[in-house]
């Protein structure tokens, strides 16, 4: 299992939906939900995961500055 892992996107619902579905299947359940994220977690087990609002004018996660490092030569 994960332990406190955060995830930052654009489309805060579609995310919501997506990680709900997908962790589903591993035991995870929907548990503090707010307009602007959902936490994610499995009963009785420490740890959970936020799908959160990435923040107003932050780079979108394909353009983080460690995907935008020259390769070695």
């Amino acid at each position: 299992m994960t332990d406190h892992m955060s995830v930052k996107v654009k489309d805060v619902e579609g995310a919501k939906a997506f990680y709900a579905a997908a962790l589903e299947p591993l035991g995870y359940v929907r548990g503090i939900e707010y307009p602007g994220g959902l936490q994610l977690h499995v009963e009785g087990e420490p740890g959970d995961m936020w799908v959160a609002p990435l923040p107003e004018g932050a780079p979108s996660p394909r353009m983080s500055p460690s995907s935008q490092r020259t390769p070695p030569r």
